[in-house]
């Protein structure tokens, strides 16, 4: 009963006025106050409880278990205390190879048993015998070669760094790690196999000799006058393939045959070989890496087939094991070894990636997450005190007001006329009573200073603190609407459109997207593809071409007729190019672009183009490089040339042995008596010249445009040019030299749409890898975003407030002031009034002594 009662009676608007309509008045101000005060701040309560506050969570030196579990329910992050992480140390790669490379027949002791066999003797081309220590030679070379570039490239690989100032979840860093492994056992065999390829292309394009007699023979050859003897290259080496058909090494090196054994007979009758024993899977042919490269282990995995090649050698049988047919292999018996040699002879990969080495070595200090919470105290408490005191100023001065205007308007009859003239003089009313409202509100009425001059004194005070308070509202509103402000703003995992939005506001500054993952492959950001010159697809370097121009001892070396290596050659260097800018591109997608922010759109095409182009610059270099080894390798070795060879070869017999004699260099003569010799000439160049009839029937010799001969077919073609080949009516008169009865095909000139002038030489042509154009396509910026992987974009916007903004903002500067004013009015009004009245009393106190003065 005393709580109601209490209640009942409470009044917080109390006046000086004592009759029951004005407590009545007062009590329903207060009760009305309580209720919406009441009400306002459980709605403000409500709400702050309600809202879902995002609370960052900070972690300090996580183990890798508790960063899992946290990493299963949030989105944490965490920042690496080593930015670079290098794949060796949490990565664990090892190649298994092939087990010939492991073999017996790879071993020093295997090979001399083959060269010790056949050291004094002489067998036929064909025979196993003949090439066999040469084949298995290759093969021990090409294994440790293997083994060497694997290694080197394995060390590189594995010295590679991840670069990251965050740490990667497993997930990503397993995926990301396995692409990049994936990379590198593709492209590892490819170093190797470019420089073998290399090699081989230029061998047999300069038609150089081997030890073997399998391309070109020597033979002892009289003379039709039986008096002079010489020695002179039989071209005619013939193989008889599987498939049935005959092959010469004078069209083409890579002619091979089954390899076995030969005795005194070599031939059937239908001109087949006389095999005495068939070596199955083995071939032998023009050049011993060729053959080796089309034959097979099979007979190598069957010790009983091993054993029965031991009765055709000399010396004794040694033990050699078999390869196990049992041991697990991806390639069967019969993968012949170019399938073999271009893996790189490994078998397989034995990997691991260790994601508690990364952890580890990553060393996160501090992690974060984000959660979002509800009922949090101490934001409840921040926005209650945040609108009490305006809230409360606010009801103290309107209720008050709209009380009496309501209890006004109750007392009014019920028949009262609603006419715009009675609305009128209400407000008219309304505001003559706020008038004497306004001048007697006291805000600091106090129940024990009931005085006038105490009253006086509130009054004056609420005056000071409602002007003051009404003053600094209306500025700090026009001020704070005005003026723009610099606005944090943060977008937690943003999509790729949001973060394209934002780069496209110019209103933003200072937009910052840290990348998860701060590097990214240049496979998902820029695509490179080359247009090659037509000389690369055009009948000058088809089979027919060369068919119809082999080499002849008829024809000197300068004669356009023995060109058909030059153009064979051709077709290499742009075989050659092209593997060339395959494998570079190859190298170039794996390169990585480190940003440790998100760059813009433009930005990275900018430097992705940038790259393309340098790419472009640098790459015909790797061409160049291996070209000129290759061509001072041949110089310096003093190698020999197999057609029309560069040494002039001599026999005697004046000790009673037959002595061949080799004496460099031989000179050459175009017929015009221009002589060309190569220990003269750094660079041997005769003009190429082309025998044909006149209309008379005599033979005359035609120089054709842009061909010259050299010492080597590589040195004749980096000085060719191809003019003579754009003009159809040259290319005519070649081919009607060159044409055999039995083909008719017509040879089409090149058209004229190159880059490249019609003089242009083959050396120019390869620094550029006969490259016509290339498509540079940079489209992929958002694969970019996705291996970028923001976490959030931060930036910083110029804008006015908004209105609930400007209000929230003025409301809680206008709160924090009321306070203030609150409790210094009074002490301020107090020293103002005391002055006030010293004041007059200096002045009442000095007019009292000038009467004084007057009156005496």
């Amino acid at each position: 009963m005393r709580l109601f009662q209490f209640i009942s009676e409470i009044n917080l608007f109390e006046t000086d006025a004592t009759d029951n309509i004005s407590i009545r008045i007062q009590r329903l101000c207060t009760w009305f106050f309580i209720s919406n005060f009441t009400t306002s701040l459980l709605i403000v309560t409500i709400y702050a409880s309600l809202y879902a506050e995002e609370v960052h969570i900070t972690i300090q030196n996580p183990t890798i278990d508790f960063y899992a579990e946290l990493a299963a329910k949030y989105s944490i992050e965490c920042d690496c205390s080593e930015t670079s992480v290098s794949h060796k140390e949490f990565i664990s790669l090892q190649p298994i190879y092939h087990q010939v490379c492991s073999s017996d027949f790879v071993t020093q002791r295997w090979i001399d048993y083959l060269f010790h066999s056949t050291e004094h003797s002489f067998y036929f081309y064909a025979d196993f015998r003949s090439t066999a220590m040469q084949q298995f030679q290759l093969l021990a070379i090409l294994c440790q070669l293997s083994i060497q570039e694997t290694k080197d490239g394995l060390d590189l690989f594995l010295h590679t760094e991840i670069i990251s100032n965050k740490l990667m979840s497993k997930d990503f860093l397993v995926a990301e790690t396995q692409a990049r492994i994936d990379t590198f056992k593709t492209n590892a065999p490819d170093a190797l196999h470019y420089k073998l390829m290399f090699i081989r292309e230029m061998i047999a394009g300069n038609a150089l000799l081997s030890s073997t007699p399998n391309i070109f023979q020597f033979m002892f050859q009289y003379h039709d006058d039986g008096h002079k003897s010489v020695w002179e290259i039989n071209h005619q080496n013939v193989f008889h393939q599987s498939d049935g058909n005959f092959c010469t090494c004078k069209e083409f090196f890579t002619c091979y045959s089954r390899a076995g054994f030969f005795g005194g007979s070599l031939f059937n009758s239908d001109n087949s070989f006389a095999y005495l024993y068939i070596i199955d899977g083995w071939y032998t042919g023009c050049r011993p890496i060729d053959s080796l490269l089309s034959s097979t282990l099979k007979t190598f995995y069957n010790q009983t087939m091993i054993s029965s090649l031991f009765p055709f050698f000399n010396n004794i049988p040694l033990n050699f094991t078999c390869l196990d047919a049992n041991k697990e292999s991806i390639f069967d018996v019969n993968t012949n070894l170019s399938t073999i040699v271009k893996s790189g002879f490994i078998e397989k990969w034995i990997e691991n990636i260790n994601y508690s080495l990364y952890f580890k070595h990553c060393a996160p200090k501090l992690c974060s997450y984000t959660i979002n919470k509800r009922f949090n105290i101490n934001y409840i408490i921040t926005a209650i005190i945040s609108v009490y005191g305006a809230l409360s100023t606010i009801l103290s001065l309107i209720i008050p007001s709209i009380v009496r205007l309501i209890i006004q308007h109750n007392g009014e009859t019920s028949r009262r006329n609603y006419s715009l003239r009675r609305l009128k003089q209400l407000i008219i009313t309304w505001f003559r009573q706020l008038i004497p409202a306004l001048i007697e509100m006291n805000l600091f009425r106090s129940s024990t200073r009931v005085e006038p001059s105490d009253i006086y004194q509130q009054r004056w005070s609420t005056r000071f603190y409602i002007t003051f308070l009404s003053t600094f509202f209306i500025i700090i509103t026009i001020y704070t609407a005005a003026i723009k402000q610099t606005i944090p703003k943060e977008l937690i995992k943003p999509t790729f459109d949001e973060v394209l939005h934002l780069q496209q506001q110019t209103s933003l500054s200072s937009l910052q997207c840290p990348c998860s993952k701060l590097s990214s492959l240049y496979n998902y950001s820029i695509k490179l593809t080359p247009t090659y010159h037509e000389i690369c697809d055009s009948d000058f370097v088809s089979d027919l071409w060369f068919y119809l121009m082999p080499p002849s001892e008829v024809y000197p070396a300068y004669n356009f007729r023995q060109n058909g290596h030059l153009f064979k050659l051709i077709q290499s260097f742009c075989k050659l190019a092209n593997i060339t800018i395959e494998n570079a591109l190859n190298i170039f997608y794996a390169k990585q672009l480190v940003t440790p922010n998100l760059i813009t759109e433009d930005l990275f095409i900018s430097q992705m183009n940038s790259e393309g182009d340098y790419f472009q610059r640098v790459t015909p270099n790797r061409f160049s490089y291996l070209l000129e080894f290759t061509r001072q390798t041949m110089k310096v070795n003093q190698f020999i040339y197999g057609v029309n060879t560069n040494y002039a070869m001599s026999m005697g017999n004046d000790t009673g042995h037959v002595l061949v004699y080799m004496d460099p260099p031989k000179d050459w003569d175009d017929g015009n008596d221009i002589t060309c010799s190569l220990i003269f000439d750094p660079v041997c160049e005769l003009q190429t010249n082309l025998d044909i009839k006149d209309t008379h029937g005599n033979t005359i010799y035609v120089h054709i445009p842009g061909f010259y001969t050299s010492v080597f077919y590589v040195n004749s073609l980096l000085l060719t040019q191809l003019q003579c080949l754009y003009n159809q009516s040259c290319v005519s008169m070649i081919g009607a030299v060159i044409y055999d009865q039995s083909h008719s095909h017509e040879f089409i000139a090149l058209s004229q749409t190159s880059r490249f002038p019609n003089n242009a030489t083959i050396d120019f042509l390869s620094k550029h890898l006969f490259v016509e154009s290339w498509s540079q396509n940079v489209s992929s910026y958002m694969h970019y975003f996705k291996q970028c992987q923001p976490h959030s974009c931060s930036y910083t916007i110029n804008q006015r407030r908004t209105f609930v903004l400007l209000m929230t903002t003025v409301i809680g500067l206008t709160s924090s002031v009321s306070i203030i004013l609150r409790f210094i009015s009074p002490f301020i009004i107090s020293f103002i009034l005391k002055c006030c009245r010293q004041t007059q009393q200096t002045s009442s106190s000095e007019d009292t002594q000038r009467g004084s003065k007057f009156f005496f």
